[in-house]
């Protein structure tokens, strides 16, 4: 499963030992667009092996989406679909902002 992969990936980059708290529901709302693509465990690990950038920003950020393990699905979002995650999912815009800045990414790219 797709979430556990992302869980165990976002364990990985953060050290933890434990499952860290998450927002159920904001994983289940992301992982819906997921199966518009086909996203593998696979492009995932690719994705972050290959994103220092991206690593940094989750082991190093604050707020409140860089706790969640699901940062790692937004983010592969942002660098390959930008455009599908703003215009598919129902987001407060600031929030969407804050995801982009946060990964290091320009909100209207």
């Amino acid at each position: 499963m797709l979430l556990d992969h992302l869980i165990n990936k976002f364990m990985e980059i953060k050290r933890l030992q434990e499952v860290p708290r998450f927002d159920h529901n904001l994983a289940e709302d992301i992982l819906s667009l997921a199966k518009d693509e086909d996203i593998t465990p696979e492009n995932i690990d690719e994705f972050i092996d290959s994103n220092t950038e991206v690593r940094n920003a989750i082991l190093y950020g604050n707020s409140i989406i860089c706790q969640q393990p699901i940062i790692i699905l937004l983010a592969y979002y942002l660098e390959n679909y930008p455009y599908y995650l703003k215009e598919k999912w129902d987001i407060d815009y600031d929030v969407y902002n804050s995801v982009c800045t946060s990964l290091g990414y320009a909100p209207d790219r």
